[in-house]
């Protein structure tokens, strides 16, 4: 595996990388006919790409597409040693599938590592030796000086990341780039490991910049949850997309009710939060998706048809999910995996858990910062904004050799002081900016005056 990134015009600083993050890229569509020497049921790193098509009859029957994951484990120190599958979701075939192909991309690259290729050591004595890293300490809210003393003193796996805002190397906890992750004896989880911040594609810029988007996206979706803050709601009309407007249709045709909100925060691009509801009592009652995207249509219609197109896989499971689901209602907060948010979450009793969405106030406008064509200036202020509130935006290049060899690479985007997802509520925590967000004196909430029902996303 190569650390560091090596291409795209990230090895500079800021100011010379903007550029390239806007592209010029070969489109997955494109690119997808060239990657399918990858799909192969016996030596390929994806088993096979096939479209889903088993909705039910009285849902929405949108495009989406899976791609079957190879287990991973003979090459990897982690690995996966099952078949996952990766889903593309789109308004047209081509984009569907493509995007199911780059997310197994995405998947196999980051599964890939061995623990001799790391660096095992502890924070204190990289400083020590003069090299630059990320204190572990600084990744989540001051919780006692003994916490972080622990921390800086424990040996964690390390491997390399660049900084977009400097240009230089920092050496940056493996756990929080690589999945699944085997945590080596004694290390203690920095973070819920996820593929938050992963992307795959033919130039490394954009990629940089797709999962970018991703990482601020998570940001503004837990801090308004577990702040309680209330987004604006807004009407589809406003956006002016035709393609949005014939997903809601569709929703409207078998009765389920589509709102959508605008969550962004004070980092300047759009994030849209889509919630689908059905209120005749049926599961799953409700099922929610975000976006983030310069152009705020384009992140509506992700949002959407990700909450949609949940609802069939799902409403499949649906009495192994009552049955999880019944244990789960008296204690919410013990939800230890994504597929028991989802269970806990697609339930009657959870429908009116959200009151900060209940109550927003119809928004009259798009989001401030919507640019259906971003410009290097506008590129350039969000990184400035993410550098400040989030210290650092630090690029992994997780781009196996195999993958290299045919031209597309795949980067995990990390940035320390922005608010993480998760999905294991025993695994979350917090950062200083979900507890200071939006008070004038910086001073930390308390845990107490937290939102204590798990996030609903996924």
């Amino acid at each position: 595996m190569r650390h560091g990134v090596s291409g795209g015009g990230v090895n500079g600083p800021a100011g010379s990388a903007l550029v390239d993050l806007l592209g010029p890229e070969i489109p997955a569509t494109v690119a997808a006919p060239y990657f399918r020497s990858l799909i192969d049921p016996a030596v390929g790193v994806v088993r096979r790409v096939r479209q889903r098509d088993d909705w039910p009859h009285d849902e929405p029957k949108t495009i989406m597409y899976r791609a079957e994951l190879m287990p991973t484990t003979a090459f990897s120190s982690g690995g996966y040693k099952s078949i996952p599958a990766e889903a593309g979701r789109s308004t047209t075939h081509e984009t569907a599938a493509a995007s199911a192909l780059f997310e197994a991309v995405e998947r196999y690259c980051l599964s890939i590592y061995r623990i001799d290729d790391l660096t095992v050591a502890d924070y204190d004595e990289l400083r020590t030796a003069g090299v630059a890293a990320l204190d572990p300490a600084s990744l989540n809210a001051p919780d006692g000086a003994d916490t972080a003393d622990r921390l800086r003193s424990t040996r964690l796996a390390w491997t390399t990341a660049r900084s977009l805002l400097h240009g230089a190397n920092r050496m940056v906890p493996a756990q929080l780039v690589h999945l699944p992750y085997q945590f080596p004896e004694g290390e203690p989880v920095l973070r819920d490991p996820l593929t938050t911040g992963c992307a795959a594609g033919t130039a490394t810029g954009p990629a940089v910049l797709r999962g970018l988007l991703e990482v601020i996206e998570r940001d503004a979706t837990m801090i308004r949850h577990y702040r309680g803050i209330s987004p604006q709601r807004l009407e589809p009309a406003i956006f002016g997309s035709g393609e949005l407007d014939g997903l809601v249709r569709a929703c409207e045709r078998y009765r389920l009710d589509v709102e959508l909100f605008d969550y962004s925060l004070d980092i300047p691009v759009p994030v849209i939060a889509a919630r689908v509801r059905d209120r005749s009592g049926a599961t799953p009652a409700m099922t929610f998706g975000s976006k983030a995207a310069f152009d705020a249509a384009e992140a509506a219609v992700g949002a959407l048809l990700e909450a949609v197109t949940f609802r069939g896989p799902i409403r499949a499971r649906s009495k192994t999910a009552r049955r999880v689901a019944l244990g789960l209602l008296p204690e919410p907060g013990r939800v230890a995996s994504g597929s028991e948010r989802a269970f806990l979450w697609i339930q009657p009793e959870m429908a009116n858990s959200l009151h900060y969405l209940d109550h927003a106030e119809l928004g009259t406008a798009l989001p401030s910062a919507h640019r259906p064509t971003p410009s290097p200036e506008d590129v350039a202020a969000l990184v400035r904004r993410v550098g400040e509130e989030g210290g650092d935006i630090l690029i992994c290049d997780v781009t196996t050799q195999d993958i290299a060899d045919m031209g597309a690479v795949a980067v995990k985007v990390l940035v320390p002081g922005l608010q993480p997802m998760h999905l294991s509520e025993p695994d979350r925590r917090w950062t200083r900016r979900l507890l200071t967000y939006g008070r004038l004196d910086r001073e930390p909430v308390s845990a107490a005056e937290l939102n204590p029902l798990p996030h609903p996303f996924l």
